[in-house]
């Protein structure tokens, strides 16, 4: 009698699969709130690498002030907001790993940007 393991079969298949497609991206959300802790639907909300490589992106928040960006690859990513001029700090250095979310919380309180990097958004924002 032979035995068959069609089952043991499918599942090297699909772990080797696994291996090659590699860690599932990472994604930074939050939330953008005024300086009264009221969260600003509409805020532009950009993120760069930290290193400087690459382009900045821009989304906007939606009507909560919630923002969501991602796929992300692993690494380090500068984040901050803005709406009606008036701007959050620099949050630095916000650590992306493979398969988690970030969250971080951007506080509008400046009326003139923050010092960092003055590069052109990647996208346009409406």
């Amino acid at each position: 009698m032979r035995l068959h393991c069609p089952s043991l079969a499918f599942w090297l298949s699909l772990f080797a699969a696994a291996a090659i497609a590699g860690p599932p991206p990472g994604t930074l959300s939050g939330v953008v709130v005024s300086a009264q802790s009221a969260p600003v639907a509409g805020a532009r909300v950009f993120w760069q690498s930290a290193d400087g490589d690459g382009a900045p992106h821009v989304l906007r928040t939606d009507s909560d002030g919630a923002f969501h960006a991602g796929p992300l690859h692993e690494g380090l990513y500068d984040v901050r907001a803005e709406s009606a001029e008036v701007w959050s700090e620099w949050e630095r250095n916000v650590i992306v790993r493979p398969g988690q979310n970030i969250r971080v919380t951007l506080r509008l309180n400046r009326s003139t940007p923050p010092s960092g990097p003055a590069r052109r958004p990647a996208s346009n924002t409406p």
